[in-house]
């Protein structure tokens, strides 16, 4: 594996932590009134999951370079592995969704969490098809910055969300007249 290569892993790796602390931050200073509501924790669950999964993945096929054993088979296992977490994922976003129905909460804006997770399935299996049939660096790239791009669509989500239903008001002034 190259140093450009390695570089772009590490790099990914880093908008990914920051992305997971980020949501830590969102989640531990919210100034709205009330406890969470479902979608939030569904969100803030989602943005942790890919963040993590993001960060393994992005340091799997540099720690995987550097065994001899696996002569070159490093960028193959971490290929399917990302692939099987990405079509698993969607397994586990049906029974999320599911439960929300059925609480009476489904996703504040269907028609993209649908879009999402169906450009979820197809990356998924075309990065398996060309995992079984070669090995591309190229998707493998593709698929670990779809990882990051439900962190960032959920950040900004809260980010938009807090700021139109916030209660918080500015200080007032001493002396200013109302």
């Amino acid at each position: 594996m190259d140093a450009a290569s390695e570089s772009f892993f590490l790099t990914i790796a880093q908008l990914a932590l920051g992305f997971g602390g980020l949501a830590g931050l969102l989640g531990a200073f919210r100034k709205s009134s009330g406890p969470l509501q479902y979608q939030e924790i569904q969100g803030i669950k989602l943005i942790l999951e890919h963040s993590v999964a993001a960060m393994v993945f992005s340091l799997l096929p540099v720690s995987l370079a550097f065994s001899s054993r696996l002569q070159g088979q490093g960028l193959k296992i971490s290929s399917f592995l990302l692939a099987l977490f990405l079509i698993c994922d969607l397994i586990n976003q049906g029974f999320r969704l599911r439960r929300g129905y059925s609480l009476g909460k489904p996703p504040r804006r269907p028609i993209s969490y649908a879009a999402f997770f169906a450009t979820q399935a197809i990356l998924g299996c075309w990065l398996m098809y060309h995992t079984l049939s070669y090995t591309s660096l190229g998707w493998y790239a593709l698929a670990l910055i779809w990882l990051l791009i439900p962190g960032a669509l959920q950040l900004f989500t809260f980010v938009s969300v807090l700021t139109t239903t916030s209660t918080a008001q500015p200080p007032k002034i001493r002396g200013a007249k109302s």
